[in-house]
């Protein structure tokens, strides 16, 4: 009797080019206040707000949109340093993406916070957990009100409504 061969899937490496377009945004319950965020801008409660939420709840594809309609430029918050500050903030509008903590140069935010305030700029962050979570060391920080900072929390996509989109484009 012949050996049994088990077949093997095979794996492609397709070219997929992601797009954080508005057209490309799938809104839902659980972004639904991110989104509505965004579109008020500049008519923010705030003028440096987060958006907190697990991966995969749109926190980069809404900043994306925001940085497009903002003309804002994008770091992340681990390569943000206190010199690149008024760089950064040149256009009047800045994404600081993936804020984690001790990932991050509590110099340079305390600093992002500061100019911020001072030229009257907008700040969009993206953070998995609320500042409130961090374990701030660098006292002027905490007492910026950093880790009460207004955030809106986003969840995850209920994997139903992600099926029906994609449905809908098949």
């Amino acid at each position: 009797m012949a050996g049994h061969v088990q077949p093997r899937q095979l794996a492609f490496a397709l070219p997929h080019a992601e797009s954080l377009t508005r057209d490309n945004f799938l809104e839902g319950p659980a972004n639904a206040a991110g989104l509505a965020l965004v579109d008020s801008w500049p008519d923010w409660p705030n003028r440096i707000m987060l958006l907190v939420g697990p991966e995969g709840s749109g926190k980069s594809h809404l900043a994306a949109i925001w940085a497009e309609e903002a003309g804002a430029r994008s770091t992340s918050a681990h390569a943000l340093t206190a010199a690149a500050v008024p760089g950064a903030l040149a256009t009047g509008a800045l994404v600081v993406e993936d804020l984690k903590s001790s990932d991050f140069d509590e110099r340079a935010l305390f600093h992002l916070i500061n100019l911020a305030r001072e030229d009257q700029a907008f700040v969009l962050i993206t953070a998995r957990l609320p500042p409130s979570a961090f374990e701030v060391e660098l006292r002027d920080l905490r007492s910026r009100h950093f880790l009460d900072a207004e955030a809106l929390r986003l969840g995850r996509q209920v994997t139903r409504a992600l099926a029906a989109e994609l449905l809908r484009h098949a």
